[in-house]
């Protein structure tokens, strides 16, 4: 695949990611009306004591929405976000660093794996096919934060690497004129 129909590709779905979580915000921020807030977006945890509530914050209503919109819609994203970044991803590192592009890839990769596990044991909790014991809580936590960190490692990549490359294009541009 050329460079431009992979630019043309990582565009689309980099707009598209974008469209999508604006509409994620928009069907979902009726949850925040009473002050409860997604667990997702807990990126330093949370406790059984936040867990509950944050329950009695939703109330039915937000749970409500929680589990028939926000969950669901969340089980969509991590797939925008592979996409786009593995496509990134390959555009700055594959040809010079192989090996490095395949940590990158795992990495992009284990977040959204850890995402999808979130996301069950969120919606266990959720239509109370778990009971919230604590274990199970501040388990569900600590896999929010290790996304999260995963998360904000690759787009700190993704951005160093893309910094990197424009860096070399400019310095290349230059030196043709030069001579």
């Amino acid at each position: 695949m050329n460079k431009n129909l992979k630019l043309w590709h990582l565009s689309v779905m980099a707009v598209a990611t974008c469209v999508f979580a604006v509409i994620f915000q928009i069907l979902t921020s009726d949850m925040a009306a009473n002050g409860g807030r997604m667990y997702d977006y807990e990126i330093f945890g949370y406790t059984l004591e936040f867990y509950r509530h944050n329950q009695f914050l939703l109330g039915e209503a937000g749970l409500e929405i929680y589990q028939y919109k926000a969950l669901p819609l969340d089980m969509i994203y991590p797939f925008f976000y592979a996409i786009t970044s593995l496509i990134a991803w390959e555009m700055l590192v594959k040809d010079e660093l192989p090996k490095l592009y395949w940590i990158g890839a795992v990495m992009i990769v284990g977040v959204v794996l850890l995402d999808y596990y979130e996301n069950l044991r969120l919606g266990l909790l959720l239509f109370g096919l778990e009971p919230a014991s604590r274990d199970f809580v501040e388990t569900t936590s600590l896999v929010t934060t290790t996304k999260w960190i995963l998360l904000g490692t690759t787009v700190l990549m993704i951005m160093g690497f893309a910094g990197r490359k424009l860096f070399m294009s400019r310095q290349a541009e230059n030196s043709v004129k030069a001579s």
